[in-house]
């Protein structure tokens, strides 16, 4: 069994993901991308609109970045440390467990090991083959389910929304090819995603660089509807495991709150069967009465 294992605790880079899909690394200069063309004969064909060769490429890219978590089941154990507006600081352990049924649903389950006073958080997430998102917690307060429809609802993870915690959901924006930039002496494609028409997100926009070899995205921004950046993520390492590319260590900016989340996962696993049984209310319900 390939399993990569580290022992608890964090190690931190010079800077700030790649995450669950994420400060910036600063600025970097952005080289236009484009394709040289031959002189153009009578005969020949007229060539691609510039604009349609940047879609084009731009979602080529996002492909590929998708098919890395293209995988049937997953677990996945992190420490998350917590920077409050207010200087405060925490750290939670958690377990996120994913499976993809046959239909192409999506199952996933985020679990808080430790403390235990954050069990309330523990969620229960479906993404349909549309896109459709549905988040249920369990509150022991009430003894309740509360459950949620709405992509960018901030509630379940440290000021997440319930569409950073399922990657983005990337599927949900149109892409472009913008450019090319160096990464930490990395090349990298810049794309920059439209959200589509009728999808529901808290970015109407999104910018990505994705490593050229791997096509795993070194940083990302998420823009708001003024066109600010509300939340940036900063990948600092990744490494393949059982032959998936897979995030290891990033930093979510959430700049709206004043807030910064830094992930460092010590376990990945993608051969462990995940019974479909965890992913249901009644186990949500257990876990919160550990």
């Amino acid at each position: 069994m390939n399993v990569v294992k580290k022992k608890p605790g964090f190690t931190y880079a010079a800077a700030f993901l790649s995450a669950s899909l994420i400060v910036i690394f600063g600025v970097v200069a952005l080289s236009a991308c484009g394709t040289k063309q031959s002189v153009a004969s009578d005969n020949a064909t007229p060539s691609a609109e510039p604009g349609d060769q940047s879609a084009r490429e731009g979602s080529r890219i996002i492909d590929k970045v998708l098919s890395q978590s293209a995988v049937d089941q997953s677990l996945t154990r992190m420490h998350a440390r917590v920077h409050d507006s207010d200087g405060t600081e925490r750290t939670v352990e958690l377990t996120m467990l994913r499976k993809r049924k046959p239909d192409g649903t999506l199952l996933t389950l985020a679990e808080f090991t430790s403390p235990r006073e954050e069990r309330d958080r523990d969620a229960l997430i479906k993404v349909s083959p549309k896109g459709d998102v549905e988040a249920t917690r369990f509150m022991q307060s009430t003894g309740s389910f509360v459950t949620t429809k709405s992509a960018s609802d901030e509630e379940s993870l440290f000021g997440l929304t319930v569409q950073e915690l399922v990657d983005g959901q990337l599927d949900k924006y149109d892409f472009k090819l913008a450019g090319e930039e160096t990464v930490d002496k990395v090349p990298a494609y810049r794309i920059e995603g439209k959200l589509k028409s009728r999808a529901d997100s808290k970015f109407p926009r999104v910018v990505l660089l994705v490593s050229k070899e791997t096509y795993m995205p070194l940083h990302a921004e998420f823009y708001d509807n003024h066109n600010e950046i509300a939340r940036s993520v900063k990948i600092q390492r990744t490494a393949e495991v059982q032959g998936h590319w897979t995030r290891m260590q990033w930093t979510v900016d959430n700049r709206a709150r004043r807030k910064t989340t830094e992930f460092d996962v010590v376990e990945a696993r993608y051969d462990q069967p995940v019974p479909e049984s965890v992913f249901t209310e009644e186990h949500l319900r257990q876990l919160a009465s550990k």
